[in-house]
C-alpha cells in the first residue's frame, strides 16, 4: 500500500489531476496445470499418470487510475500448486531415503523403474500492474508479480526397479 500510495502523488504531479477513482478487487481462482523442468528429460521413458490437485489462490487487489484510461494496480495474492505424476524412468539420477526394510538411510545413483512423486508448493504473490482501460467495457493490466514460497514439498516412491 506504501508503493500504492507513493505512486499515486507521483501520478497526481504528473497528470496534474485529482484522485480519479480507487477501486479494489477480491479475486478467487482455480488452477490446473504442473511442473517441469523445461525440456523433459531423455531418462523419463513413459508417463503412467498425471493428476493435478486442488490448486487455489485468493488475493486482493487496489488499483488506482491515474487518468480516463491509465491506472496503476498492487495486491496480495495466496496460491497453491500441485500434481501427483507417475512416470517410468531409465538412468535416472536420484538419491532416495530408505525407510523400509533392514536398510536405513539414503543412496544416490542412477534408478531404472517406476517412480510415483507429489508436488505442493505454497506461495505469496505480489503483482504490480500497469492498467488500460480503453473504454468502459476492456480492461487491460500488463506488469511483473513477485512470488515467495512459504512452502516446496516434492516427495515420491520408487518401485519395480533396480539403483
Amino acid at each position: 500500500m506504501i508503493l500504492l500510495t507513493a505512486i499515486s502523488a507521483f501520478g497526481m504531479a504528473v497528470f496534474g489531476q485529482e484522485v480519479r477513482k480507487i477501486d479494489y478487487d477480491v479475486a478467487l481462482g482455480f488452477n490446473i496445470g504442473a511442473t517441469t523442468p523445461m525440456g523433459l528429460p531423455a531418462e523419463v521413458r513413459k508417463i503412467d499418470s498425471y493428476k493435478p490437485t486442488v490448486n487455489l489462490s485468493v488475493g486482493a487487489v487496489a488499483n488506482y487510475m491515474l487518468s480516463p484510461k491509465w491506472g496503476i494496480g498492487a495486491g496480495l495474492t495466496f496460491e497453491t500448486k500441485g500434481m501427483k505424476t507417475g512416470i517410468q524412468v531409465r538412468n535416472y539420477h536420484l538419491t532416495m531415503n530408505i525407510e523400509d526394510g533392514t536398510e536405513k538411510g539414503s543412496k544416490t545413483g542412477y534408478f531404472t523403474g517406476k517412480i510415483r512423486n507429489t508436488t505442493k508448493m505454497t506461495y505469496v504473490t505480489i503483482p504490480v500492474n500497469a492498467i488500460f482501460r480503453p473504454n468502459e467495457d476492456w480492461e487491460m493490466e500488463f506488469g511483473p508479480y513477485f512470488s515467495y514460497a512459504l512452502d516446496r514439498t516434492f516427495t515420491g516412491k520408487v518401485s519395480d526397479g533396480e539403483i
